[in-house]
């Protein structure tokens, strides 16, 4: 039978994050509260015709999602190595069954 991928000890602190509910609450909470308070700023301003409230409710939700895909990018590495680990083993294993199959006829 084929064997479970080895993962460093960065790979599994990222599968296990992703698995527990705190990765989607956090996620849904920060980008919640960017929104949020971005479009706040962005509405006040609009409503009391101030443009620098306006343009800074903008820039707060921009650098807020530029940070989110830079988070998104650093772990973009250890995702592809997670991904190429299952991805050899299912081939592995897709080998071994064919063999198999082939043994019994």
């Amino acid at each position: 039978m084929t064997a479970r991928p080895k993962f460093s000890d960065e790979e599994n602190y990222l599968v296990s994050y992703m698995k527990s509910k705190a990765a989607i609450r956090n996620s849904r909470l920060y980008a919640f509260s960017y929104l949020l308070v971005g479009g706040g700023l962005a509405a006040w301003g609009l409503a009391y015709e101030t443009s620098l409230i306006t343009i800074a409710g903008v820039i707060v939700i921009v650098v807020a999602r530029l940070q989110e895909l830079g988070l998104e990018n650093q772990w973009a590495g250890v995702w592809q190595s997670i991904l190429g680990k299952y991805q050899a083993a299912v081939e592995a294993y897709e080998e071994e069954v064919q063999k198999l199959r082939e043994s019994q006829e």
